[in-house]
C-alpha cells in the first residue's frame, strides 16, 4: 500500500479513489475499516476509508482519525486527509490527529479543485467565482461555513501554526516554491495552505512538495493528492473515460 486516504465520509473516499484509479493505481474504498487486514492492505496501491466524522464533535472526529492513522502505521504509507471541497466539517482537528501521530509530518493544504470550479486565490476559496461564504454552503444545516479564508477556517480548529503561500509564489515555479515551503516548515508551521487556480498550479505544488523532502500529508479534495502520488510513484494513465 502506497497511500492511505482518510476521508470524513465514504463519498469523499470514493471520489479520490476514482481520481487515482484513472492514473493506473489499484484502489479500494472500505465501508468499514475494521475489515482491513494485512492481506487486503498489501493488495492495493491505494486504500481509502471514510470516518463518517463531518458532523460530529471535534474531539470525536480527532479520535476517529487517530484510530485510522495508527491502524496502518506499521506500513508507513503516505497519508492523505481528504477534505470536503467546500471546507465543511472538522478539518483542523482531523489534520491535528494525523500530525500528532505521524512523526515529523507537515500538512500541505490545497483546497482547489479546478475541474469542479473550486479555486483558491489570495487565500480565499471561490466556488464558481463566488466567495465560499456567499454560497449555499453557508446555510448547511449541520456544517455551515461562514468564512471564505481557508487558513482562518483551519486556525479556528487546530492547535498548530498555519502558514500561507499565495499564487504569486506558485507561479515562480516548483524550485522556488519548494524553498518557500521549507522556510515555513522550519519556522514552526506544520500546516501550510497554498493557493492554486489551475491544475498546472496543483502540479507545481506537488513537484515542490516532493522536492522539499518533507514528510508531506496531503490535505485536499483530491487533485493535489493525485498529483503528489504521481510525483512520488509515477503513473501509468489508463484510457480516460474507462469505467472504474
Amino acid at each position: 500500500m502506497k497511500l492511505y486516504i482518510i476521508a470524513d465520509d465514504l463519498t469523499g473516499a470514493n471520489a479520490t479513489s476514482v481520481l487515482l484509479a484513472k492514473e493506473g493505481y489499484k484502489c479500494s474504498s472500505f465501508i468499514d475499516s475494521e475489515l482491513l487486514n494485512e492481506s487486503n492492505m498489501q493488495s492495493y496501491d491505494v486504500v481509502a476509508v471514510g470516518t463518517d466524522s463531518r458532523g460530529i464533535k471535534s474531539n470525536e472526529a480527532y479520535d476517529k482519525v487517530t484510530r485510522e492513522v495508527n491502524r496502518v502505521k506499521h506500513l508507513a504509507p503516505t497519508y492523505a486527509k481528504r477534505i470536503d471541497s467546500t471546507l465543511r466539517g472538522n478539518i483542523g482537528s482531523e489534520i491535528d490527529a494525523v500530525l500528532d501521530n505521524v512523526k515529523d509530518s507537515v500538512a500541505i493544504v490545497v483546497a482547489s479543485y479546478p475541474d469542479s470550479s473550486r479555486i483558491s486565490i489570495g487565500g480565499f476559496l471561490l466556488v464558481n467565482s463566488i466567495p465560499l461564504e456567499k454560497t449555499l454552503v453557508a446555510k448547511d444545516p449541520k456544517c455551515p461555513v461562514t468564512n471564505s479564508k481557508i487558513s482562518e477556517i483551519i486556525k479556528l480548529q487546530t492547535k498548530y501554526n498555519v502558514g500561507d503561500i499565495g499564487v504569486n509564489e506558485v507561479l515562480k515555479g516548483h524550485d522556488s516554491l519548494s524553498e518557500r515551503i521549507k522556510v515555513l516548515s522550519n519556522t514552526g508551521n506544520r500546516i501550510i495552505v497554498i493557493d492554486a487556480v489551475t491544475n498546472d498550479d496543483i502540479d507545481t505544488i506537488a513537484k515542490a512538495a516532493k522536492l522539499s523532502d518533507l514528510n508531506v500529508v496531503t490535505v485536499d479534495p483530491g487533485p493535489f493528492t493525485r498529483s503528489y502520488l504521481n510525483e512520488k510513484c509515477g503513473s501509468s494513465t489508463v484510457e480516460q473515460g474507462k469505467k472504474v
